[in-house]
């Protein structure tokens, strides 16, 4: 069996359960069981969003939707769902001109958004150091480690207060399209 089938063997049994039988409790079990493994790729973008909502709670699932709305309309990228690694179950992947912009990671019950920052970007965020909380973003990028020549950032935007601290961050990485993100990207003038 290779990674493209939805379910295993195991889980297609699963699916004979009458759910209108199940407790709150039983649901929210076989919701879990019947998540794909991690290296699964959805076929459809509509389908990657399934898998989301169903790993994720209903505030995530609305948090994760907005942040992937302001992303798009910030940036003119293409996007698509790939499997996950043995930490993240699947990933939605944002790229612009061919270049990764950042991916949200999805597992269960949480999201992160990643971006890999290289050389040039790491020393744009040492300009703009001071202008970044501490706690929030710049212990996240001090522990982050260097691994083929790129600090992977792992930001939980539940942890935020809005997205303007997350844009400042991909500011660095690409200047948005869109004009009304100016705030954001101010600090590269410096």
């Amino acid at each position: 069996m290779g990674n493209s089938e939805r379910y295993t063997t195991a889980q297609k049994n699963l699916l004979k359960i009458r759910i209108e039988d199940l407790s709150e409790a039983e649901k929210k079990v076989l919701r879990r069981a019947l998540l794909p493994r991690k290296r699964y790729i959805p076929e459809t973008e509509q389908e990657g969003f399934e898998l989301a909502r169903d790993m994720l709670d209903e505030e995530k699932y609305a948090n994760f939707y907005a942040l992937v709305g302001e992303i798009r309309s910030a940036y003119r990228c293409t996007a698509r769902w790939m499997g996950g690694n043995r930490w993240w179950r699947q990933k939605y992947c944002f790229m612009c001109d061919k270049t990764p912009l950042c991916a949200i990671a999805v597992a269960v019950d949480q999201y992160k958004l990643q971006i890999e920052f290289g050389e040039k970007e790491c020393r744009l965020f040492e300009m703009a150091r001071a202008s970044f909380p501490r706690e929030e973003i710049q212990w996240i990028f001090d522990t982050a480690v260097w691994r083929n020549g790129k600090k992977l950032l792992q930001l939980d935007p539940e942890n935020l207060v809005g997205f303007e601290l997350l844009f400042r961050l991909l500011a660095i990485k690409r200047i948005p399209d869109v004009d009304h993100f100016s705030i954001y990207y101010d600090f590269r003038n410096q």
